[in-house]
């Protein structure tokens, strides 16, 4: 077996031969000759950079180099056996392909890149992109972790796309992309896969643009760029012909656009509905307001704004949009301090809140039905993992439920969740990456 070479100073083996006794490691731009030490290699460095029997003494230059040797020297010894002295208490394992390495089921060196909770027909399952690069000279590598919630199980660590150099993974969001959850698929749209779909539970690939494309024939000719419309919840898919289509992955439904457009501008065309809303105004006392509007079945958001009950008077009707029925003021007695609706649908609407502007405040999880009472109410230790971040981040709570639970969590930050069940309002359970990392 031939000998592995490796540089003296940063250890790669990724080297280019210059002679037959000289390399050169592209990764700490250093030359090198076989036999080379670290010591020579840093003396031999230092003397190209200033440290020259012209600037100094001869004796004075080398009490210098050999102290700088020294130095890195003991640091490149002693802090390695420390790190294996510590690896002895804590076994780690390679995954079947080598290519990262876990720690009682953490990825060992690892930092969060994106963090979703998606609630399915089996339960919720929380998706963690970990992305794990030891140094410049590493590859990067981007770990999805499929996690169950309420057993804190993992279902499967895998890399979600291949490994990457460290320069590379600064554009790593053209190939990452952004997810977006229906029922038991996860759809990610990104520059450099186009539009794919996976199984929630399994990190399976079902749909890509090939089986897209032949289950909608407008897409045939391929997908050049595709835009996520939160709104109605859909795609804009551009294709390689120059037509614009959208695309509902909950209905497995594409639109040509302009036609959207133009049906979706008006309320006449069959699709029209009744449905009830929540506005939370937008104040330093922010209120609870619900609506009942006349509306289509593809909207997810009212037509009235939080500006609008500014002031509002019952005895002086104030002018909303000719969609608007009726509005109703909820629990006036009640002010929703740094408020914000997790979620809602005709039926109840969950809103996270404190019940003072003093940054001591509980928390609050309420949820508050369209018959104006307060369902449930949860506040105190039994949320103080999300308590934490509240104030300064409520609007980084993100809703990822099912019809049996509400299911709250933080995309960023801390990335705490929690489940609780609809009809009691119980804590099923809580997950916090600070003790998935323990």
């Amino acid at each position: 077996m031939a000998e592995v070479i490796e540089c003296p100073q940063c250890g790669s083996t990724g080297l280019t031969k210059i002679s037959v006794t000289e390399y050169h490691c592209p990764y700490c731009n250093s030359n090198f000759t076989l036999g080379m030490s670290k010591a020579d290699m840093i003396a031999k460095a230092l003397g190209k950079t200033g440290f020259s029997n012209t600037n100094y003494p001869d004796a004075k230059n080398k009490t210098i180099i050999y102290l700088i040797i020294a130095g890195i020297i003991v640091v490149s010894t002693i802090i390695p056996l420390i790190v294996n002295t510590i690896s002895v208490h804590t076994p780690a394992h390679k995954s079947k392909t080598g290519a990262y390495v876990m720690v009682n089921n953490v990825i060992e060196n690892a930092f969060v890149t994106n963090f979703k909770v998606y609630g399915g027909s089996r339960g919720p399952v929380i998706w963690m992109l970990q992305t794990q690069s030891v140094s410049m000279q590493d590859s990067s590598h981007f770990i999805l972790s499929i996690i169950e919630p309420k057993g804190n199980k993992h279902l499967k660590d895998f890399e979600y796309v291949p490994a990457m150099t460290w320069d590379d993974a600064f554009h790593s969001d053209k190939c990452l992309g952004e997810f977006h959850g229906f029922g038991d698929t996860c759809w990610n749209a990104s520059e450099q896969y186009g539009l794919r779909a996976f199984d929630i539970y399994t990190g399976k690939i079902i749909i890509d643009g090939a089986k897209l494309g032949r289950m909608h024939p407008e897409l045939g000719k391929g997908i050049t760029k595709v835009e996520w419309n939160s709104y109605y919840r859909n795609f804009t898919i551009t294709t390689n012909d120059g037509f614009e289509y959208v695309f509902f992955p909950d209905q497995n439904k594409i639109n040509n656009k302009k036609e959207f457009d133009e049906q979706n501008s008006r309320s006449d065309k069959g699709n029209a509905v009744i449905r009830n809303f929540f506005v939370l105004t937008d104040s330093k006392r922010p209120e609870l307001f619900i609506t009942t509007e006349k509306t289509t079945s593809l909207t997810s958001s009212a037509h009235s704004f939080d500006f609008d009950f500014d002031h509002f008077d019952p005895n002086n009707k104030p002018f909303f949009a000719q969609n608007v029925i009726s509005v109703k003021h909820i629990l006036p007695d009640l002010i929703f301090f740094n408020g914000h609706i997790a979620y809602s649908d005709n039926d109840k609407v969950l809103i996270t809140y404190q019940n003072s502007v003093a940054k001591t405040s509980p928390l609050h999880i309420s949820c508050i039905g369209s018959d104006g009472k307060i369902w449930w109410n949860i506040y105190g230790n039994a949320i103080k993992s999300l308590e934490a971040e509240f104030s300064a981040n409520n609007q980084n709570i993100v809703y990822g439920g099912t019809k049996k639970e509400a299911v709250l969590f933080y995309e960023y930050g801390d990335h705490n969740a929690i489940g609780i069940d609809w009809k009691s309002g119980k804590i099923l359970w809580q997950f916090n990456t600070k003790k998935e990392e323990k």
